[in-house]
């Protein structure tokens, strides 16, 4: 990943009209210093003014913030025309900005050190190639596509409970400090990518409403992305977890790939869910310490037989990787989901997706000791229910029960050894109860496989 160029010529922030306008009133020492407020409200003010004379899609989502809790109505007013003409900074902007394509650029600028929480960029926005001392967007608002590219910000960025109404780009930039988008909402299209982010950087319980491109970004401190939402889709495709990366209680919607990663340390989907398809890790190296969500409703299936066959391949790929970790029962859980969704490729109710059903019905898919034992169980009971009402088995209840338990495990030679002979010729002369001691010797047989099954994956014995 290139960091940004080192070699660019950038102008000083104070040459800038709209950094002049952010720091109208001086430079606050904090977000709530006097002096910021006055910057911010004149801010807003400057963008109400603008949407209201060139701009009807901006003037409508600047009303519709009217509405809400957080924000004055007085501070996102119009200037009138006696205010205009004792704001010079704010004449020479609505001169130059005379039509709907205001665009607020900051381009090539150097030392940028303003807070600009809490102000509404109403158009298109431009911070491109800048470099920031420290960066505050806390709780701000970006009504049009807004872009930060290719920039350098030294120290720590905030965007807490900012609201991207339109695209967004976030590409390209170094960020070394902390970065937190905590309880950040993007209503559209979303992509940060190609980004450093040299210490910990936080997107937890952010919103993403629309697609969201993480490709290729280098997280080389811890990441957390927990209780953030994912609607439409989540990409991090070649992307480096260098350390901890969090993913517990994410909801992941649409498509979530993260093919060719790299999570060289622990990562939790700790009570993650994965809503419409299983996530892709084709290529990902993933680290021993990743933990999942046991919850098996997390973990979809597919609905339509055409579907299929990717669930199949994500949940294979999983096991495989699984396997490789030597994290059996995770692997194990992997397994079982591959066998659901192939069941789907296959058929329902074809004889593979028969046999894959039973498979999962007597033992969970191979998961639990306990299921088979409880059927062999059933059988032993049915056998001596159905011996009690023929008189020429044994006499004593016991016997009944003996003798269905060793037609249960005939295979295993259990009959011969503990059974009078003559009760067991008796038996063969009967047609129906032969026919039915054949059947619970064949069950039987096949749910002690299970059981011992069951045991070797409990232990983890290979």
């Amino acid at each position: 990943m290139e960091a940004p160029d080192d070699d660019i010529q950038r102008t000083p922030a104070e040459e800038n009209i709209w950094y002049q306008l952010a720091t109208i009133y001086g430079v606050p020492e904090s977000a709530d210093d006097p002096i910021q407020v006055q910057n911010r409200i004149t801010w807003n003010r400057t963008m109400a003014t603008l949407a209201e004379r060139y701009d009807p899609e901006a003037k409508r989502h600047l009303l519709a913030l009217e509405r809400q809790d957080w924000w004055d109505e007085k501070e996102i007013e119009p200037f009138n025309d006696l205010e205009i003409s004792k704001l010079n900074i704010v004449i020479r902007i609505i001169n130059n900005n005379k039509s709907e394509y205001t665009v607020i650029s900051f381009i090539k600028i150097k030392e940028i050190n303003a807070f600009f929480s809490r102000l509404i960029f109403a158009f298109v926005t431009f911070f491109d190639r800048c470099e920031f001392d420290k960066m505050n967007f806390d709780g701000s608002i970006f009504i049009k596509h807004s872009f930060l590219c290719g920039s350098k910000i030294k120290n720590i960025a905030l965007f807490n409970f900012a609201k991207f109404i339109s695209v967004a780009t976030i590409s390209g930039n170094t960020f070394s400090g902390y970065a937190d988008f905590g309880e950040t909402q993007f209503n559209e299209y979303t992509r940060i990518d190609n980004n450093t982010f040299s210490m910990a950087v936080i997107f937890r319980d952010s919103e993403f409403l629309g697609e969201a491109d993480f490709f290729n970004n280098e997280f080389l401190s811890s990441s957390y992305f927990s209780a953030t939402r994912f609607k439409l889709g989540a990409i991090f495709k070649g992307a480096i977890f260098a350390e901890n990366a969090d993913f517990s209680q994410v909801r992941f919607g649409g498509e979530t790939t993260f093919v060719n990663a790299k999570m060289q340390d622990e990562t939790r989907f700790v009570q993650a869910v994965f809503e419409s398809s299983p996530p892709l890790f084709f290529g990902t190296t993933l680290h021993e310490g990743t933990t999942w969500n046991r919850d098996r409703s997390a973990w979809p299936l597919p609905m339509k037989k055409e579907e299929a066959s990717q669930f199949v391949a994500a949940y294979e790929r999983l096991k495989l990787e699984m396997d490789r970790l030597k994290k059996h029962e995770d692997e194990m859980d992997f397994f079982a989901l591959e066998l659901q969704s192939r069941r789907i490729e296959m058929g329902e109710y074809s004889p593979y997706g028969i046999l894959i059903w039973l498979y999962g019905a007597l033992s969970d898919y191979g998961r639990s000791y306990v299921h088979p034992l409880k059927w062999i169980a059933a059988i032993v009971l049915a056998g001596f229910l159905i011996l009690l009402f023929d008189a020429h088995q044994p006499d004593e209840l016991l016997g009944k029960f003996a003798l269905s338990a060793a037609n249960t495990f005939a295979l295993l030679g259990i009959r011969r050894e503990f059974i009078d002979p003559e009760v067991t010729k008796a038996l063969a002369q009967n047609g129906t109860l032969s026919f039915i001691a054949t059947l619970q010797a064949v069950a039987g047989a096949f749910l002690t496989f299970l059981v011992g099954l069951g045991l070797r994956n409990k232990l983890r014995m290979k």
